[in-house]
């Protein structure tokens, strides 16, 4: 298979002070193996995200740290199937 596959990640976080900081990396490559690249494009992807989500996060901007950091570290969404709580739980929290 001589064809090439790309993949770019790009992010931008607002700095609170009217202007913003971004980070964009792309990774174009030429798979050796001959079945499909779902598997090798979505390796892709998070690694691109997780690099440019680590070099944001070492900003001098602390929101824009901060944000980066919050993201790389947010936890995965739930699988289908669990509920996010019914509004009457949360009225029971102490605020």
């Amino acid at each position: 298979m001589s064809d090439e596959l790309t993949v770019q990640y790009e992010r931008k976080f607002s700095d609170g002070n009217y202007g913003s900081e971004g980070y964009s990396m792309t990774w174009t490559w030429t798979p050796e193996e001959d079945g499909g690249p779902g598997e090798a494009l979505e390796a892709a992807a998070l690694l691109l995200r997780h690099l440019v989500l680590t070099q944001l996060a070492g900003s001098l901007s602390s929101t824009v740290s901060f944000s980066a950091m919050r993201e790389l570290h947010a936890k995965d969404p739930k699988p289908d199937g669990e509920a996010e709580p019914a509004a009457e739980d949360l009225e029971d929290l102490p605020y």
